[in-house]
């Protein structure tokens, strides 16, 4: 994701799609090599989460410090309960930012005045900030309730996304690009690990893809609804209010899941 505005800025011709044929290379050269080296799990290397070197059989320490044994959810009972709904309820909210600010970002950025070039290099250099991002809020999930969070980054894009749309210069611009930079980052790990906490490794992959579907709506719905509020307002500023409303609901649901699954 990177390398997508870095390299379709260098390229005069048919820029984005020949960047899309550039990353689709990548994806095939660095990904194939490694699936000979990755593993499903700890278990096939001998080895429990983390590195741990105790039995399978024996309780695993949570972040809050209690013992606990590691959950292990059917699909139907996951499906079923009011803290998958919840969950489901906070990552499609989520959805609606994702794909919807990374696609509007540069033409709202030319619409208040700034540079195309100055708003490619944007672009990017919010992707870059999401790196740290990942490796702070990750790191915290470790030692903090990761729910408590998810609901700090969520409201955190919520204030970033507010930033945005009122946006008037440059340093709004940047003030934009740290918080909602960090805190977009931040909730990639800490999504997957919390998913993790609540439903167990056995069914991770098919309880999350249960959840695709639903959260792809926002994936594709937001981008056309930004688009169409530009074209309907010409302005952003409308569209990112709503977006900031969703990023509030996103973490209020995250709040929400709460107790024993």
């Amino acid at each position: 994701a990177l390398i997508v505005p870095l390299l379709a800025k260098s390229i005069s011709v048919n820029g984005w799609r020949t960047t899309a044929i550039y990353c689709g290379i990548v994806f095939w050269v660095a990904g194939l090599p490694f699936t000979l080296v990755f593993r499903n799990k700890p278990e096939d290397l001998g080895l429990l989460p983390d590195g741990d070197a105790h039995s399978p059989d024996s309780p695993v320490l949570e972040a809050s410090g209690h013992v606990a044994p590691e959950k292990n959810a059917s699909v139907r009972d996951a499906l079923k309960s009011p803290i998958f709904v919840r969950l489901l309820l906070a990552e499609s909210f989520r959805t609606f930012l994702l794909g919807s600010l990374v696609l509007h970002q540069i033409p709202h950025l030319i619409a208040i005045g700034i540079a195309e070039e100055t708003a490619a290099n944007i672009l990017g250099l919010m992707i870059l900030i999401s790196i740290p991002g990942r490796v702070i809020f990750g790191t915290l999930g470790d030692f903090f309730n990761k729910r408590l969070l998810l609901t700090t980054v969520m409201l955190l894009q919520a204030l970033g996304v507010l930033i945005f749309a009122y946006a008037s210069n440059i340093v709004h611009v940047y003030a934009f690009l740290v918080i909602y930079g960090l805190a977009y980052g931040g909730a990639i790990p800490l999504l997957m690990a919390f998913r993790g906490e609540l439903f167990g490794r056995e069914r991770f992959a098919t309880i999350s893809g249960a959840m695709a579907p639903f959260r792809m709506i926002g994936n594709v719905v937001g981008p056309v609804f930004a688009g169409y509020m530009f074209d309907v307002t010409g302005s952003y500023r409308v569209a990112f209010q709503v977006f900031f409303l969703f990023a509030v609901l996103s973490g209020l649901f995250f709040y929400l899941v709460k107790g024993e699954f």
